[in-house]
C-alpha cells in the first residue's frame, strides 16, 4: 500500500470515494494504492495516524482531511500538529502547497502527511466550517439564486442534507467536484 486517507467524519469519506470513482482511470495509470478510513472522532485522528506510522511502514504517505470547525485553515493546522507533536509524531514544518492543503515535513521520517481542510470561509455568517460548505458551492454554482439563502443562515446544515448533498456530489462532474473541492483533489494528487 502506497499511501492511506483518514477522513475525519463519514461525509468526507464518502465525499472522497465519490471524487476517486470520478478519477479512477488517472489513478489506475499511476498505479497506486489506496486505503481510505472515516472517523467519528476527529480528537483522535492524531493517535490513528501515529498508530499507522508504527504498523505499515511501507506507508509512503498519509493524507488526512479535516474541517475547519470555528478555526482558521492556519489555525486548525496548527492545532492538528500541536496534537502531533504532543503524542510522540514530531512535525519538523509545514507548508502549503496549493488551497487548503498543506504537506507536513517530520523529524527523522521519509512519510509524507498531506493535510487538507475543508470549509468555505467565505461564507462568513457560518459558525462553523465542513466539507458541506463545499457542497453549498456547488449548490451555489448551480443556483446563484440561492445566495441569499446561503448568506441567511448560520451553517452548511441548514442549506442541505448529507443525503442530498452525496446525490448532488455523485451527479456532479469532475470539472464540477475541482472547483468546489479543490483541496481534496490536491491532496489525491500529492498522494
Amino acid at each position: 500500500m502506497d499511501a492511506l486517507v483518514l477522513c475525519e467524519g463519514s461525509t468526507e469519506s464518502e465525499i472522497v470515494k465519490i471524487i476517486i470513482e470520478k478519477l479512477k482511470p488517472a489513478a489506475e495509470k499511476n498505479n497506486r494504492s489506496c486505503r481510505l478510513r472515516g472517523n467519528r472522532f476527529s480528537n483522535s485522528i492524531s493517535s490513528v495516524m501515529i498508530l499507522l506510522t508504527r504498523l505499515f511502514k511501507r506507508v509512503k504517505a498519509i493524507g488526512v482531511i479535516l474541517d475547519s470547525e470555528n478555526f482558521t485553515v492556519e489555525k486548525r493546522i496548527m492545532s492538528f500538529v500541536d496534537s502531533l507533536n504532543a503524542k510522540g509524531l514530531k512535525v519538523r514544518n509545514f507548508e502549503q502547497i496549493c488551497h487548503q492543503t498543506f504537506i507536513l515535513h517530520l523529524e527523522n521520517q521519509n512519510l509524507k502527511i498531506y493535510m487538507s481542510v475543508s470549509g468555505v470561509h467565505e461564507f462568513s455568517n457560518f459558525k462553523r466550517h465542513s466539507i458541506e460548505d463545499h457542497r453549498v458551492l456547488l449548490l451555489l454554482r448551480r443556483n446563484p439564486n440561492i445566495e441569499g439563502r446561503i448568506r441567511s443562515v448560520e451553517s452548511a446544515q441548514e442549506i442541505i442534507s448529507k443525503d442530498i448533498l452525496l446525490h448532488l456530489v455523485k451527479g456532479a462532474s469532475t470539472e464540477e467536484l475541482y472547483k468546489t473541492c479543490t483541496h481534496i483533489f490536491c491532496l489525491l494528487k500529492n498522494l
